[in-house]
């Protein structure tokens, strides 16, 4: 009688253990992809930020384009190696020495407003 001594693996244990690395794998990957899709959304919205925070900054400095106007728009912001659009519009508030400003920005060439920031500026209606 032959003594038969196993030694490795079976191919059928092979093909099972690559079913669950080939399934892990792609989990990972899809992981990774959502993560850095999420890295780029968020760049682009605190680049975005950055921008509105800059043209407030500007309009209370009274260097904004336009900045005189209640409402006013800028193309050529540059911020993070990208160009943003924007659009900024002054309102009165209940206290006639403050204005309120809103500011919306785009990626340039894009209609989907990235940031929208509000800000409280000395009235330029005085």
């Amino acid at each position: 009688m032959k003594n038969f001594s196993q030694r490795g693996f079976s191919l059928i244990e092979i093909l099972v253990a690559l079913v669950i690395l080939t399934l892990a794998l792609n989990a990972f990957f899809f992981t990774f992809t959502s993560i850095v899709g999420n890295i780029t959304t968020l760049e682009e919205k605190t680049a975005a930020g950055w921008v509105a925070l800059n043209i407030i900054a500007k309009t209370e400095l009274g260097l904004a384009e336009g900045g005189k106007n209640k409402h006013f728009s800028g193309t050529d912001e540059s911020m993070l190696g990208g160009l943003w659009q924007w659009h900024a519009e002054i309102t009165d508030t209940a206290f006639p020495a403050v204005s309120r400003i809103t500011v919306t920005v785009s990626k340039q060439g894009e209609s989907a407003s990235q940031a929208v920031m509000t800000g409280y500026l000395r009235s330029v209606t005085q």
